[in-house]
C-alpha cells in the first residue's frame, strides 16, 4: 500500500445554457491556467490553506424497510449524489495587464474568476477604456435571469466534473489594514463525472500568483458624510432551491427565486451628521444615497497596471442601526439593501 500525496486546484467556466456542460473545462488536464478558468485561492480561506472549501458528498436514497423481526438496516435505493459547501475564496485584484494606451475590456478580470461574478448574477460589459463592469443581470439585456457553470475541482488523483452551478452568495469583505476578499458560495446542480487515477494537473495562475492585492487604506466611502469605516461587506444574495426536472441530471434543477444587493458593516459616525444613517432608517421616502469607493488608481495612459476596483451600491435603504463604540469613538452598524427603479440599477462593480 503506498500513500497518495495531496493537492487541490479549482477551475470554472460558463455554460452556454443548464443542459449544456461546458466541454472545454470538463476536458482540462496536463497544464491549466488563469486564461482557462483557473481561480487561485487565498492562502488564509477555506481548507488546507488553499482557499477552497470541498464540497460534502452526500448519498441520496430512499429507504427500505429493516430487515423482520430487527433493526437491522437493508441496502437502500441509490438516487443522486448531493453537493454540498462548495466555496471559493480570493484576493480581489485587477487582471495585472501592463497598459500604455488602453483597450476596451482590458481590465476585465480572468476568465475564471469572470465566470464566478456571472454566476453569482453580475452581468459583466466594456466600459471606456480599459473599464470593465459588472450589473445586476436582467432578463431583458441577458437573455435569461440565472447564468450556469461547469466547474472542475481536483483532489489528489481524483477529480469530479460539476455541472449546472450557480452562486447562492458571493460576499466582498472590505479589510481596513488588510485587502478585499471575495467569497463564492456555490450551489451545484449535479454531479456529472468523476474519474481516479489522474495525473494532477500543473497550474500557472499568471498574474493572479504575482500581482499584490491593494492595501484597504486611505479610503473613504461619500455615503452621506465622506469617511470610513471598521468592518465593511458587501453580497450578492441570491434565493435558490431546486424542483423536480425528469430532464435533469438526478432528476432536479436549480431555480432562483430572488436576488439582494446587500452592505452591512460598522462605519465611523462624522460630526456634520451624526444621524445620517438614523435618519435613512426612518426615512418615509425612497432612498438616494449611494455607498461608493474606489480602492487603487485606475490605469490610464501608462504605462500603468490594471489593479484598481470601484465598488457601489446604490440608494441604499437601511434595515437595521446600533450604535456602538470603537473605544471612545462613535460607530454606527448596520444592515442595509441597494435599490433601484431601474432593472439592474441598484449596484455596481468595476474593474478601472
Amino acid at each position: 500500500m503506498a500513500d497518495v500525496d495531496f493537492a487541490v486546484g479549482f477551475a470554472v467556466g460558463l455554460q452556454t445554457d443548464i443542459d449544456t456542460v461546458n466541454a472545454s473545462i470538463a476536458a482540462l488536464s496536463g497544464t491549466v491556467d488563469e486564461t482557462e478558468g483557473a481561480v487561485l485561492g487565498d492562502r488564509e480561506s477555506g481548507d488546507f490553506e488553499s482557499g477552497i472549501t470541498l464540497p460534502n458528498f452526500v448519498r441520496e436514497n430512499r429507504g427500505v424497510a429493516d430487515v423482520a423481526g430487527s433493526f437491522t438496516k437493508q441496502p437502500s435505493s441509490f438516487l443522486r449524489v448531493g453537493t454540498e459547501g462548495l466555496e471559493i475564496s480570493w484576493q480581489v485584484k485587477g487582471n495585472g495587464n501592463t497598459m500604455t494606451t488602453p483597450v476596451v475590456g482590458e481590465a476585465k478580470p480572468d476568465a475564471g474568476i469572470d465566470a464566478l461574478h456571472e454566476m453569482a448574477g453580475l452581468v459583466g460589459a466594456n466600459g471606456s477604456a480599459p473599464v470593465y463592469e459588472y450589473k445586476p443581470r436582467v432578463v431583458a439585456t441577458s437573455g435569461g435571469i440565472t447564468k450556469y457553470g461547469t466547474i472542475k475541482i481536483w483532489v489528489a488523483d481524483l477529480e469530479w466534473v460539476l455541472e449546472a452551478c450557480t452562486l447562492s452568495s458571493l460576499k466582498f469583505t472590505v479589510q481596513p489594514g488588510g485587502i478585499v476578499l471575495a467569497t463564492a458560495a456555490i450551489q451545484v446542480g449535479a454531479v456529472n463525472a468523476f474519474s481516479d487515477g489522474i495525473t494532477f494537473p500543473t497550474f500557472d495562475y499568471g498574474n493572479q500568483a504575482t500581482l499584490q492585492s491593494n492595501t484597504v487604506e486611505n479610503v473613504t466611502t461619500g455615503w452621506g458624510p465622506t469617511r470610513g469605516w471598521e468592518t465593511l461587506e458587501m453580497e450578492v444574495a441570491n434565493t435558490l432551491g431546486t424542483e423536480q426536472d425528469s430532464s435533469k441530471e438526478g432528476g432536479v434543477r436549480t431555480v432562483q427565486s430572488s436576488r439582494r444587493l446587500r452592505a452591512t458593516g460598522r462605519i465611523y459616525v462624522d460630526s456634520s451628521d451624526s444621524d445620517f444613517e438614523y435618519q435613512e432608517l426612518i426615512k418615509t421616502a425612497a432612498p438616494t444615497a449611494d455607498l461608493a469607493f474606489q480602492l487603487g488608481t485606475p490605469a490610464g495612459a501608462g504605462p500603468d497596471i490594471a489593479n484598481a476596483i470601484l465598488f457601489q451600491v446604490s440608494n441604499l435603504e437601511v434595515l437595521d442601526y446600533k450604535a456602538q463604540p470603537v473605544g471612545t469613538v462613535f460607530v454606527v452598524e448596520f444592515e442595509s439593501e441597494g435599490t433601484h427603479t431601474g432593472a439592474g440599477l441598484e449596484a455596481l462593480f468595476t474593474y478601472n
